[in-house]
């Protein structure tokens, strides 16, 4: 009960602060003798949300997926609205249970984590939010911060939330410096981007990549804008900190786009602000002092974690998936944000490249024909003026001629734009789009003043073609979509209104109206839960484990999908298999000495074992069905588990045929719906070699 009273607290404050908090803060400043900034009301009240949201252990991950429902550990997430979401798998399978198992490992939060596989994993190399790791480099992962200061489920809560609230104060403050004085105008664009159906799918690791340059770029503007030292320290600490955290993503699609994008804005920024006058050896000092720390954060990341980094670097996949050429992005992939509200729910019967997996199917709402039109129109005036307006333009061209018509391979691995899906470069072109969106109506003035004829009738045709466009894509896309006539038009209509209030100026309403549509769109996305205190093995486990491997605890195979070996890592179990960003070079070697198969298991891996009568030679066959995952096929009869560095093995009750005559293991015990072997490395070779000879 409490976690929901905490909950709907923090819903009315972000909402107050959105929608009301300019009045409030006016009305304060009426009844304060001391002068108050106007957004200091609504920053407040969104951060105590966040604090209460923490405070309430409440999350929208789908950890639940992970842990309830099984009978390897103990754990539940209560589930307070909403479902998990499957697809999200990179999430609640990969990212939240290696956060659990680096709080479950003894020392805690190592930086190579023993307990997945025989040689461990390297967690400095995590992506996207990372997980927590006892390293210096933690002071440009403040996601993972919780677990250092907070109980487990708070710390999850800490986990879930900050991409987000970090990337709503991070673009605010941005926005601040370049639209100035309207910060109401900067509160609504950052609101918006973060309420995006593509930040929300992706599980708000988007914002957390943006969050990083956005705090750096204006972590420097400010440094070039103030004298006061004590400041200039402070803003030299959140640059430095800002520029590795942005390394530190390790996402190239992410980060090559938008570190394109964030040039762009700062060569814009120093244009028109003329902010090399600005420097003097104070403010120099602090900029330098801010790029040492980044840089000394990055090389002692980069000391711990270096033969990580080369075994990434030398995967089939994604290490060497350097030749992307873009193009392809039509209608289909143009408009498919339109759809967002019924896409992000449903799996198409027949999946393409833009429709099918609910994440992949989200996208911005764009309105790129209007903003032609208007970056155009704004051209008459004073270049210097506006050239932070047309250097963002400028961005935007190019990543639709990436995305639509595409680069050689020499332009896309010089330009590093070869990193990047045509998809993945979406998150730039949406953030570009809120910024132009934001300096077109920072020029506006309070009073709306009606259009000349010609242009107000040159607006509502570009209105109107830009969605007859979209109702074209939603037409093409009528074979993989079930959308009736009367949703296309509903659809059709908002596109039409959204474009129509931009172009004549109306930027108040085009805010409301797609805050809202974003708003219903991504709200029942993600599950409201509370996640547990502590995430353990379950009693029976540990009776088998602790009487196998008293000391450290046996290492366990998972035979089946990787999700049950997910399970036992998250509860701190030693395991096998699971899943690895490099390939378990001890397990794989064991199988394949002299790496004939290598171009099969050299990749980020999702490492799933399983059972079947087959007689191929060795008693394993080892295939890729996907590219980031790898199967190892074994048969029963003939196996040597010892190869597997596992000292236990672990098998559903109904896929145990055959191994009671394997000479390689022993029963060792069950649990519910588990039967458990004990792999005995002290076999006589001959007597194995006769039992396997005999079932091929």
């Amino acid at each position: 009960m409490a976690a929901q009273i905490l909950l709907g607290v923090a819903i009315v404050l972000v909402v107050a602060a959105l929608a009301f908090g300019n009045q409030i803060s006016a009305r304060m400043a009426t009844h304060s003798q001391h002068t108050l900034h106007p957004a200091l009301v609504p920053g407040t009240a969104i951060a105590l949300a966040f604090a209460l949201l923490v405070a309430g252990g409440i999350s929208g991950t789908s950890a639940g997926l992970l842990l309830n429902g099984g009978t390897l550990v103990d754990g539940r997430v209560d589930t307070l609205y909403g479902d998990a979401r499957p697809v999200r798998s990179d999430e609640w399978l990969v990212l939240t249970s290696y956060a659990l198992a680096q709080a479950d490992h003894t020392p805690p939060f190592p930086v190579v984590n023993r307990n997945l596989g025989s040689d461990g994993q390297n967690m400095l190399v995590s992506h996207m939010s990372s997980v927590p790791v006892w390293h210096l480099s933690l002071l440009a992962k403040p996601a993972t911060w919780g677990f250092f200061l907070l109980d487990l489920n708070r710390a999850l809560a800490w986990y879930w939330w900050f991409p987000l609230f970090f990337c709503g104060f991070a673009l605010w403050w941005l926005f601040g410096i370049l639209l100035p004085d309207r910060w109401r105008l900067g509160l609504a664009l950052a609101a918006w981007f973060c309420a995006s159906a593509y930040v929300t799918a992706w599980s708000y690791w988007p914002a957390y990549a943006v969050a990083f340059p956005a705090v750096a770029l204006a972590a420097a503007i400010s440094i070039l804008r103030t004298g006061h030292r004590g400041i200039l320290a402070l803003l030299a600490l959140l640059l430095g900190c800002a520029i590795a955290g942005f390394v530190l993503i390790l996402y190239p699609p992410w980060q090559v786009s938008l570190g394109y994008l964030f040039l762009a804005l700062a060569a814009g920024l120093v244009a028109r602000d003329r902010l090399w006058q600005q420097l003097n050896p104070a403010r120099f000092a602090a900029l330098g002092a801010g790029i040492a720390l980044a840089a000394t954060i990055l090389v002692a990341w980069w000391h711990s974690a270096a033969p990580a980094i080369d075994s990434m670097l030398a995967t089939v996949y994604p290490g060497q998936r350097t030749a992307l050429e873009g193009g392809g992005f039509g209608l289909q992939g143009l408009f498919r944000g339109v759809t967002n509200v019924i896409t992000l729910y449903t799996r198409s019967e027949a999946p393409s490249v833009w429709f099918g997996n609910p994440s992949e199917s989200a996208s911005f709402i764009y309105y790129l024909g209007p903003l032609a039109m208007l970056v155009a129109l704004t051209a008459r005036h004073r270049i210097r003026q506006h050239v932070v307006l047309f250097a963002v333009a400028a961005f935007v061209a190019w990543v639709l001629y990436f995305q639509t018509i595409g680069v050689s391979p020499a332009i896309g691995e010089l330009t590093l734009w070869g990193r990047v899906p045509v998809k993945r470069a979406e998150l730039a072109l949406g953030l570009a789009q809120v910024i132009l969106i934001g300096l077109l109506a920072a020029q506006q003035r309070e009073r709306i003043r009606p259009l000349p004829a010609g242009l107000a009738a040159l607006a509502l045709l570009t209105a109107i073609a830009w969605a007859t466009a979209s109702n074209a894509a939603l037409n093409q896309a009528r074979s993989l979509l079930d959308i009736g006539p009367g949703v296309r038009a509903a659809l059709f209509v908002l596109l039409l209104t959204g474009s129509v209030w931009l172009l004549w100026g109306h930027y108040r309403r085009f805010l409301w109206l797609n805050g809202i549509w974003s708003a219903v769109a991504v709200i029942p996305f993600n599950p409201i839960v509370v996640m547990p205190q502590t995430v353990q093995p379950g009693a029976g486990v540990q009776r088998i484990q602790q009487a196998t491997s008293p000391q450290t605890g046996a290492r366990v195979l998972v035979i089946g999908g990787q999700k049950s070996a997910m399970q036992l890592l998250a509860a701190g179990v030693p395991v096998a298999n699971g899943v690895f960003f490099y390939p378990p070079i001890g397990f794989w070697s064991n199988l394949d000495p002299v790496g004939e198969r290598s171009s099969i298991y050299n990749r980020y891996q999702h490492l799933i074992a399983g059972m079947q009568v087959h007689g191929k030679p060795g008693g394993f066959v080892i295939t890729s069905p996907q590219r980031d995952v790898v199967r190892l096929t074994i048969d029963p009869r003939c196996f040597d588990f010892r190869l597997t560095t596992a000292q236990l093995l672990a098998v559903p009750d109904a896929q145990t045929v055959g191994l009671d005559s394997n000479p390689s293991v022993s029963y060792a015990g069950s649990t519910a719906a588990w039967r458990w072997y004990r792999i005995d490395p002290s076999v006589d070779p001959k007597i194995y070699d006769a039992a396997c000879h005999q079932a091929q």
